[in-house]
Parts: structure tokens; sequence; C-alpha cells
């Protein structure tokens, strides 16, 4: 195993439990090291720090896989990915359906694992993952049964590792659409094809609370995906439900999940949900309870300042929509925008609807995507619980 060593006075961060050394903090030329080796790090003045792999392609050259002295082998991957999952199984024994790897957060840096019943669904964003691909895929068969393992690596983050796309069944057969039970709702999911590994299961508790918001209200769903907001709104015993997304593929899947959960009250529209936000103000509607749930505004910090302002219009419009007593649960999930700033954006957008709020509740994902707390970028998930008053 090859060593880096450190710059000086650059080995703080990483003592303190971060995860990530960048290229300009390593002392050593990048030119002689292949993508995803394995490596020993040290301080500048030699003292060991850790153990990680590099790829000098990377602005993150190295991730950091253990600050103690180890062999990274089959013995390695087992340890760690049994102990996600045991960490898993104190709060989710009794379900099918969750996140089993989180990443740095597992000490698995670049890597995802996913479980949606009898299929495991994995994504691998780093070269540094990558060369063990074949490896976690037989620990995953021969730890769990599954019936089928995925790989969904067709993030566009691979191309910043020098990583080509690909979506196939490493193991097993897995159907065109595999019904499963997430926080007591039945939902039909296009692992191979679907939103991320096929659901957004970061967001599934946050789903399942807005039901003590939603009795007897009139509720909007914003960018409602699959419909997991939608219907659980209605479950809660809202009178009406809009979800509203442009995907054509979406809100039919949307339309799917509300009929098989039985639920009367849903009805979804194929928009755009900026044009349908401005359509409501014209029209001086009103929901009780509005859902702001979109994809990410910004996904590298150059894309701070154009999501901010994405974010400011559509809190703004919400908020005009919203009688004095009503409800706003907002979200981002863009990691480049910290929880305060976050804050601080929601607030503008209400202030130039010309309202008053109260903040109730900020929400994050659940215990499934641990935050490490030595690493903010962890801690990518903002909802906001809002009151007009």
């Amino acid at each position: 195993m090859k060593t880096i060593q450190l710059k000086p006075k650059h080995d703080h961060r990483i003592r303190n439990g971060h995860r990530w050394i960048f290229s300009n903090e390593i002392h050593d030329s990048l030119k002689s090291y292949e993508p995803g080796e394995s490596v020993k790090i040290t301080d500048a003045n030699g003292y060991p720090v850790g153990v990680g792999y590099i790829n000098p392609y990377s602005l993150i050259a190295v991730r950091i896989l253990s600050f103690k002295p180890v062999e990274i082998n089959r013995h390695f991957f087992l340890e760690r990915i049994r102990n996600a999952y045991e960490r898993r199984q104190v709060f989710y024994a009794d379900q099918s359906c969750y996140r089993v790897v989180f990443g740095e957060s597992d000490d698995l840096p670049g890597l995802t694992i996913d479980r949606y019943g009898d299929y495991w669904v994995m994504q691998i964003l780093t070269a540094g993952m990558d060369i063990h691909q074949d490896m976690i895929v037989d620990i995953i068969r021969s730890e769990f049964s599954p019936k089928a393992i995925i790989l969904r690596n067709d993030s566009a983050v691979r191309k910043l590792e020098h990583l080509s796309e690909e979506v196939r069944v490493a193991y097993g057969d897995c159907p065109s659409m595999i019904e499963v039970t997430i926080q007591n709702l039945l939902f039909r999911l296009d692992l191979l094809h679907g939103q991320k590994t096929g659901f957004f299961l970061d967001q599934k508790e946050n789903h399942a609370y807005v039901r003590r918001f939603t009795s007897g209200k009139r509720v909007l769903d914003c960018f409602t995906h699959l419909g997991g907001w939608a219907v659980h709104a209605a479950l809660g015993g809202a009178t009406e439900v809009i979800g509203l997304d442009i995907s054509e593929a979406a809100i039919a899947q949307c339309r799917t999940h509300a009929e098989i959960n039985q639920t009367t009250q849903c009805q979804f529209k194929c928009v755009d949900v900026f044009d349908e936000l401005k359509a409501i103000n014209d029209r001086r509607e009103s929901f009780d309870v509005i859902i702001l749930d979109p994809p990410a505004f910004a996904k590298s910090k150059s894309q701070v300042k154009e999501a901010i302002k994405g974010y400011r219009e559509i809190n703004r419009r919400a908020a005009k929509a919203i009688p004095s007593g009503g409800y706003l649960f907002t979200c981002s999930c863009s990691q480049a925008i910290d929880p305060d700033t976050f804050r601080n954006t929601v607030f503008q957008g209400i202030t130039a609807a010309g309202r008053q709020a109260l903040l109730l509740e900020e929400r994050t994902q659940p215990k499934d995507h641990p935050i490490l707390m030595s690493m903010r970028e962890t801690q990518y998930l903002k909802c906001l619980v809002i009151q007009i008053i």
C-alpha cells in the first residue's frame, strides 16, 4: 500500500473526523497513483493519520476508510456492512425498506445500499468503491440472500471520478415493478429506472408526519414525485389533495398509489410547478397545507446563488396561497445549501409575500441516513414545518 503525506497544518480537520482530503492538501504529486487504489495517510511529520483510497482526477483526492491501520479486503467490507445493517435493526427491525449503507456515515464513502424488501439496490459513486463492486455484491448475496441486487451506477457524480454510468441487475432477477410497504403505504417501484434507487427513502418519515396536519384540510403537494406526501395527507383526513409534478410517468404512478392505498381525495396534475404556483396566486386560490419538496436546485457550490433565488420564489408563492393558521412544509435536498441558509431563504420568501410565520419544527433525514457529526456534508436534507400567521 502506497503512502500519501499531508501538507503542514492540513491534518487538523481530518483528525477531528472529517473523511475527505482535497488535492491541494496533499504534499505528494498525485501522478503516480491509480484511481481507486488504497493508500496510507500520514501528516507532515510522517505520523499515521489513517487509511483511504485515492483518485488523482478528483478534487476530493482521498476518502478515508479508517483512522486505524487496516487491510482493505473482504473482511473489512463484510464487517462494515454488517455493522451498518445492525445499526438499522435498532430502529427498523419491523420494516423492510430502508437505507442499509449511507456512505461516509457508515465508514464506506462512495457507497449507498438500499433495501426494498427482498430486492437490494447498490449505488457506487467513486473509483475506490468501484474496484470492489463485485466483492460487495457477493457479500450482500451471501449475507442477506436477496432475490436480486440492482446496480444503479447512473449518477452524474461518477463522471467526476472518470467512471462510466451503468444500470443493471448484478444478481438474481428483478421484475419491471415491485410492490413494497413503506410507512404502512403500498408503493409500486421501478428499481431499474426510477429516481435515485427507486424511492426517496430519506423523506419517508416526513411523508408520514404530514398526516398530523391534514385532517379536514385542503392540501397542495408540489413536486409530488410518487405521491408519498399526497397519499399520506389524504389518509390523514384531508378533504382534497392536489399533487403537482412535471413528469407524466410520475403522475401515472401517483394515481396508481392513490388507488392501491384506497384514497379518493387525491387528484394529480402534470404541470410546471413554478407556473402553477403563479397561476394559483393569480386566481387567489388558497390551500390549508402546502408541501414544497423540489429536486435539488444546487448540486454544487457554483449553483447556490441561483438555487437561493428558486427557493425564495417558490416559498414566496406558497406563502401567498396559505391562509392564516395554515401550514407550509418546505424542503431542500441540496447538500450545498446549509440549514441556516435554507431557513433564512425561506424566511425571505415568506416576508416577500407580506406574511408572518412561526417555525414549528426543523426536521431532517431519518435514522437510516445518519449524520456524521464531524462532517456536515452528511446532513443534506432540510424540512421546515411552518405555520403562517
